[in-house]
């Protein structure tokens, strides 16, 4: 246990229901299992205990935190899930929700809503990006602490982030190509589905929504110049252990295919083989790592020190994320190298480009353009 995780714990411990929010980095699988340590020495009999998480791997992760306080098995059984299997709650005397955020899915916040004991939320960004935001909040509770990312800094626990923000293509350049596909697909669309487009909301919805699929598929995943880069990039740190998060499956394997010793994981590849690869990255056997989402949420690799953003999108929370993947401590490591770009090429993109600066910058990352 860490000096800035016990202030967690203890107000976890003293509440029926609250939020503890920590970065990438701080242990809050450790927060958690420590939490119940500390509510099982509170409570008589032996107690049923559920831990819910978003994916498989977290869910080994957390299985592993409570490891570590062998008087839990004791005093109680812990039950792991994922919010897509989980059944009900109604059993359990406990509840601890990692990656709190997700409890707002429609397929789970019925089960939550029904259950009645003590639940604990953690995560490193509870604040979701759409409408579900508050629900979040009256499931689980508010925000009860918050573990400060210069607590983690000053112990050694994250390192600094240095950003490169590159600009491969000019400013509008790539407008005209993506307004001619996205009206055709606007085109086909309302020949399809001419209900989407009866009232002017439903019509302008259904056009921005042709433009960003349109600006995503020519301007990231079939953008040559932005291609190149990236291929360039990831070359030149051939020697470090380098993430690329991708968009998509697809322009994963074709960024791969162009960059010597390369892998590509993603979730569909298969349970063993995708441990396989995280396995030799984490070992630095594998140096260059392609990754879908997956990578956004509870992969643990320290050695991780350059991350190559491939994707686009606006979203602060997988902005915090996904930088959060190369800012471990890690022997040798002072920075984490994050390779970003500004997207001139269509206005969608460069509008969420902005967005991604502006939480680097809120972060306090260094950022330096290059052009």
């Amino acid at each position: 246990m860490r000096d800035y995780q016990w202030p967690a714990v203890q107000l976890l411990v003293s509440c029926i229901r609250g939020i503890v929010k920590a970065p990438a980095g701080s242990g809050k699988t450790i927060i958690g299992a420590a939490a119940i340590d500390a509510w099982l020495k509170s409570q008589s009999g032996r107690k049923n205990i559920a831990w819910i998480a978003n994916t498989i791997d977290q869910t080994f992760q957390a299985r592993k935190a409570v490891e570590n306080f062998p008087e839990i098995s004791e005093r109680a059984v812990v039950h792991f899930f994922c919010y897509a299997g989980a059944g009900s709650l109604a059993e359990y005397d406990l509840v601890i929700l990692d990656e709190c955020h997700h409890a707002a899915a429609p397929a789970f916040a019925p089960k939550l809503r029904y259950f009645d004991g003590p639940r604990w939320g953690l995560s490193a960004t509870p604040e979701r990006a759409d409408d579900l935001k508050q629900l979040v909040f009256d499931l689980i509770g508010p925000i009860i602490h918050e573990v400060p990312r210069e607590a983690l800094v000053d112990a050694g626990q994250l390192a600094q982030a240095r950003v490169f923000i590159h600009s491969p293509n000019r400013k509008g350049e790539m407008e005209h190509e993506i307004r001619e596909e996205a009206e055709a697909a606007c085109a086909e669309r309302k020949r399809k589905f001419r209900w989407n487009f009866i009232t002017p909301e439903g019509a302008a919805d259904q056009k921005k929504q042709c433009v960003w699929q349109a600006a995503l598929r020519k301007g990231v995943f079939e953008n040559p110049k932005r291609d190149a880069l990236i291929v360039k990039l990831a070359i030149q740190h051939a020697q470090d252990s380098t993430l690329v998060i991708v968009g998509s499956i697809e322009h994963g394997k074709a960024l791969a295919a162009q960059v010597p010793d390369s892998e590509i994981c993603y979730a569909k590849l298969g349970k063993n083989k995708r441990q396989s690869l995280l396995a030799a990255f984490s070992c630095g056997e594998l140096k260059t790592l392609f990754a879908t989402s997956l990578a956004d949420e509870g992969l643990d690799v320290p050695i991780a020190s350059t991350l190559i953003l491939a994707s686009a999108g606006r979203s602060d929370t997988k902005t915090v994320q996904r930088t959060g993947r190369v800012l471990r401590p890690y022997p040798g490591k002072t920075y984490g190298i994050i390779h970003d770009f500004s997207d001139l090429q269509h206005y969608f993109l460069a509008a969420q480009s902005r967005k991604r600066v502006a939480a680097y910058r809120s972060l306090g990352y260094q950022i330096e353009s290059v052009e």
